[in-house]
């Protein structure tokens, strides 16, 4: 659901990816010619933070983004 995401906006916008699989990762940072970056630096960067991913790995992820999402538009899609 992300990378579907994240293709969309990569047409008109400049993307951030973070994620777990370092390898899809890789492969989607450089399909999209998108910087592929830690979380707390991708939430730092963005305007916008979409959340994609599954509710058991909700609380880990917002422990992460806590501090640097501050004032900035949070999407959950879970």
């Amino acid at each position: 659901m992300g990378s579907a995401f994240a293709r969309s906006f990569a047409k008109k916008h400049t993307v951030y990816l973070s994620g777990k699989d370092r390898q899809s990762l890789q492969t989607l940072s450089q399909e999209l010619k998108a910087e592929a970056l830690s979380t707390n630096e991708a939430c730092k960067k963005a305007d916008f933070i979409f959340l994609c991913f599954k509710p058991k790995d909700l609380s880990q992820a917002a422990q992460e983004i806590s501090s640097s999402c501050e004032g900035k538009t949070v999407v959950s899609i879970l």
